[in-house]
């Protein structure tokens, strides 16, 4: 094959990838429709929604164990080793519902990562530069309330997974006191428990209000 041959050729594939390269980029710019970019909101949505779902199970499921517990120590003859597996039935559910809300926190943090990918693919689209820019400040302002409702978030969900390990250590408290056969109460340390979940369960609700507003329409 000599010289003047190979240059066609070369020719030809060099254009073929060039219109093949613009007609990726037509595709990829009418990839951007309200379908598919809606699915990221609804799919934040659903993740607020489920994640707030858990918050106030984890709530009730707390303030249930400790209660029922408190009401049970304060029965007539009753055996520590009733108060313990009062305890341990309650608290298991306990448990059960902090795992789903870390599971979800974890999914919503993920699903706030893409929406926001995408929110920024559609801004980057736009052609104008001026409404592009304008578009920027937006979603930094955004992104930045978000990031700081999240980060709350995780501190308060570090303090509650503790709060779950305190539970655990009270019903190994239980179980010693059933071994040995002397009636522990623990009033104060079940109190504590719930006046410490209340409070951090109350502070998680933010993130709900924080994942509302990037739901919402913005002007």
């Amino acid at each position: 094959m000599t010289l003047n041959t190979i240059k066609p050729i070369l020719l030809y594939t060099l254009l073929s990838l060039m219109f093949m390269g613009c007609d990726g980029y037509k595709n990829h710019k009418e990839a951007l429709n309200t379908k598919n970019v809606s699915e990221y909101g609804d799919d934040l949505s659903d993740a607020v929604g489920e994640y707030e779902e858990s918050r106030t199970d984890v709530s009730t499921a707390i303030i249930k164990s400790t209660t029922n517990v408190s009401k049970k120590q304060e029965e007539k003859s009753v055996q520590i080793r009733e108060i313990s597996q009062a305890w341990e039935d309650n608290w298991k559910d306990a448990k059960k519902e902090f795992k789903d809300l870390d599971e979800r926190f974890s999914t919503l943090g993920k699903i706030s990562q893409d929406y926001f990918k995408k929110l920024n693919q559609v801004r980057i689209s736009i052609d104008d530069k001026e409404i592009r820019n304008s578009e920027k400040i937006k979603n930094i302002a955004l992104k930045k309330e978000w990031t700081q409702a999240y980060k709350q978030a995780s501190s308060d969900m570090l303090k509650l997974s503790k709060i779950i390990v305190k539970g655990d250590d009270v019903h190994k408290v239980l179980l010693a006191a059933t071994m040995r056969e002397k009636l522990v109460h623990n009033i104060d340390a079940l109190k504590d428990i719930s006046q410490q979940a209340s409070v951090l369960l109350k502070s998680l609700h933010n993130l709900t209000i924080e994942g509302q507003k990037l739901i919402r329409p913005h002007g």
